[in-house]
């Protein structure tokens, strides 16, 4: 997973031909291949609109789920991925996790909310 997170952006149409085994590995893979999944997913879905509206739900259902420590890193993946029609969703899901977070991880998260607002 590494391996296509580091190509995600430069060749997302050959890894969207096996988008099916990409997602079970997100799915279903080990921590390291959580991480990475969710930011070859996030390349991925920024390089095409039909990409998207097929990961974006993905990826926001990761940012839902992951362990709270997860989420300021998860949240950093999945920039590349938001537009202006899902910003709201994005920034709604980030305000929910905010309680779980420690300073530290608070201040990473606000972050990536203010990059979001200035889309």
């Amino acid at each position: 997973m590494i391996g296509l997170a580091t190509i995600a952006d430069l060749r997302p149409y050959e890894i969207w031909e096996q988008i099916d085994d990409v997602i079970d590995a997100v799915e279903n893979g080990s921590l390291i291949t959580v991480v990475w999944g969710v930011k070859t997913l996030a390349h991925i879905a920024a390089a095409d609109k039909t990409y998207h509206s097929r990961l974006f739900p993905i990826l926001l259902t990761q940012l839902k789920t992951c362990i709270a420590r997860d989420v300021p890193m998860h949240a950093e993946s999945i920039l590349v991925a938001v537009n202006n029609a899902d910003s709201a969703s994005f920034l709604t899901e980030l305000e929910k996790r905010q309680p779980e977070l420690t300073g530290s991880q608070l201040a990473r998260l606000n972050k990536v909310v203010k990059k979001v607002q200035r889309l």
